[in-house]
C-alpha cells in the first residue's frame, strides 16, 4: 500500500507549470505555502528549466515504464 492516507500523502504543496513552445518545453516549478488562510508561492523555491521536447517526453516515457513495472510487481491490498 503506497499511500495509506490517500493522495494527500503525496501533496507537499509543490506545483509544476508546463509550456510546450516550439521544439522545447519550459517547466516552472514552485512550492505553495499557507498564508492568511490562503496559499501563495514561496519565492525561494521557484525554478525555471528549459528542455528539448524530445528529451522531456523521453523522460516522461521512461518514468511511466518504470512506474508501471513497479506498480504491477507490488503487492496489492485486499478489499
Amino acid at each position: 500500500m503506497w499511500a495509506p492516507n490517500g493522495d494527500e500523502a503525496f501533496d507537499a504543496g509543490s506545483r509544476v507549470l508546463q509550456f510546450d513552445i516550439g521544439g522545447r518545453v519550459r517547466l516552472i516549478a514552485y512550492t505553495e505555502l499557507p498564508k492568511d488562510g490562503d496559499y501563495c508561492h514561496d519565492p525561494n523555491t521557484i525554478r525555471d528549466v528549459w528542455l528539448s521536447s524530445d528529451r522531456f517526453y523521453a523522460i516522461l516515457s521512461e518514468w511511466l515504464a518504470a512506474f508501471d513495472s513497479e506498480w504491477h510487481s507490488a503487492p496489492k491490498a485486499e478489499g
